[in-house]
């Protein structure tokens, strides 16, 4: 008889597609601190004076295994629309050994930046430094986000 084997999508074709940013976490934590301060946004977030903010992460496939992101913010000031697309051109997906089917790391060359998989996407960017006064931080910024 004839047997058919389910062929599992490439990883790209699994996670591609537009993913609505819910949630923006900023973090500052000095080295010497046993404390990180973070605030986080709700998004689509409104406040005074008709401000709004809303962002979108577009996923497109390059090959198999790579996309193309865009981090799209739209912020609206006053009745005036300010849309600022800021491209990753190359992220490498990558089977964590842990992660449920369907999920996958996020690497921008050697460096993870998120996961993504199974209509949710969480990117993290970090960032060490030194403030005016000479003390070492690990600034964060993370952003998680449903697919649209």
């Amino acid at each position: 008889g004839c047997s058919k084997a389910t062929v599992e999508p490439e990883p790209a074709e699994q996670v591609i597609g537009t993913y609505v940013v819910d949630k923006i976490t900023q973090s500052l934590k000095y080295a010497t601190s046993p404390t990180e301060n973070s605030q986080t946004f709700n998004l689509p977030f409104s406040g005074a004076n008709g401000y709004k903010l809303s962002a979108t992460i577009d996923l497109s496939k390059k090959s198999a295994n790579t996309l193309t992101a865009v981090y799209t913010e739209t912020e609206t000031v006053g009745g005036k629309t300010t849309i600022d697309p800021q491209p990753l051109n190359s992220i490498e997906l990558k089977k964590a050994d842990s992660a449920p089917a369907g999920q996958f790391d996020m690497y921008d060359g050697a460096t993870k930046i998120g996961t993504v998989g199974n209509g949710l996407i969480t990117v993290e960017e970090q960032e060490t430094g030194k403030d005016s006064l000479g003390r070492a931080y690990t600034f964060i910024f993370r952003i998680t986000g449903k697919k649209g």
